[in-house]
C-alpha cells in the first residue's frame, strides 16, 4: 500500500501533501474494532509554502482538492485481495482546521475510460473556446487516472452566466471519468470570478444567482441589488 502510495504520488508531480499515513480511524468513527492499515491520514501545507501556479491561482482550495486527487486514484486503483481503506483525515499545517475527517467511502465510480492527456486538453481547449476564455494555466496530473487544474480568463461580464455554463458543459464529459478537475476563472485583472476546487465560490456580480454552492444562491431580488463588477485593475 505505501509503494502504491508513492507512485500515486509521484505522478501528482509538486503538490501541498507532505505525508500520507496509514492505520486506525480516529475515535468517533465506530471503526476501530476493524484490522489493518484501514484509515488514511493526509497531512498537507499551505502555499505560499510550495511555489506553484496552481496553488497560487486557487487559493486555498487547491491544497484540499489535491487531498481529494490522491484518495481518488488511491482508493481507485486498488488491486483485489489489499485491506479496504475505509476512510481519511486531512490535515492541514498551521491551519486551524485539521483533522477533517471526510468519514467512510468506497472505490470511485467512474463514468467511463479514462481520458487521455491529450483529451484533457483538447475538453479544456474546446470549452475556452465556447465561453470566449483565454486559458491562463493548465496542469494535468497522472496520479492514476489524469487530473487537471485549469485558470482561465474571462474578458468582460456580459453574457458570463451563458459563457460559463457552455465551459462548464465542455468539460462534463471528461470530469467524470477523472481523478480530480478543478477549475477557476479570473478577470482581466487576475481576480477570481468563480472557484470550483475543494471549495466553490462565485462572485455574484458576475454570476448571480450563484449556481456553484447548492442551496446558497442569491435570489434574483438580491442579485438586483449587488454593485457591477469592478473592472479597474
Amino acid at each position: 500500500m505505501r509503494e502504491r502510495a508513492r507512485t500515486v504520488l509521484a505522478g501528482m508531480g509538486p503538490s501541498a501533501i507532505s505525508q500520507v499515513r496509514f492505520g486506525p480511524p480516529p475515535a468517533g468513527f465506530g471503526l476501530r474494532a476493524a484490522q489493518g492499515p484501514i484509515w488514511l491520514t493526509v497531512t498537507l501545507h499551505r502555499p505560499p509554502a510550495l511555489a506553484s501556479a496552481e496553488l497560487t491561482q486557487l487559493a486555498g482550495g487547491s491544497v484540499l482538492w489535491q487531498a481529494s486527487v490522491f484518495e481518488n486514484a488511491f482508493t481507485g486503483s486498488a488491486p483485489r485481495g489489499e485491506p479496504r481503506v475505509r476512510g481519511s483525515t486531512d490535515a492541514v499545517q498551521g491551519a486551524p482546521m485539521t483533522g477533517t475527517g471526510s468519514g467512510t467511502f468506497d472505490r470511485p465510480l467512474y463514468d467511463g475510460p479514462p481520458p487521455t492527456e491529450a483529451e484533457v486538453r483538447a475538453a479544456v481547449g474546446e470549452g475556452a473556446r465556447r465561453a470566449g476564455f483565454d486559458v491562463v494555466s493548465l496542469r494535468v496530473m497522472h496520479p492514476a487516472r489524469a487530473a487537471a487544474s485549469v485558470v482561465v480568463r474571462a474578458k468582460a461580464p456580459e453574457g458570463f452566466d451563458r459563457r460559463y455554463a457552455a465551459f462548464d458543459d465542455a468539460l462534463s464529459g471528461i470530469e467524470g471519468r477523472m481523478d480530480g478537475l478543478a477549475w477557476e476563472v479570473v478577470d482581466p485583472c487576475g481576480r477570481p470570478v468563480v472557484t470550483r476546487s475543494a471549495v466553490s465560490w462565485a462572485d455574484p456580480s458576475w454570476l448571480c444567482p450563484d449556481p456553484t454552492i447548492l442551496g446558497f444562491g442569491e435570489s434574483a431580488a438580491d442579485c438586483r441589488k449587488e454593485p457591477k463588477p469592478d473592472l479597474s485593475c
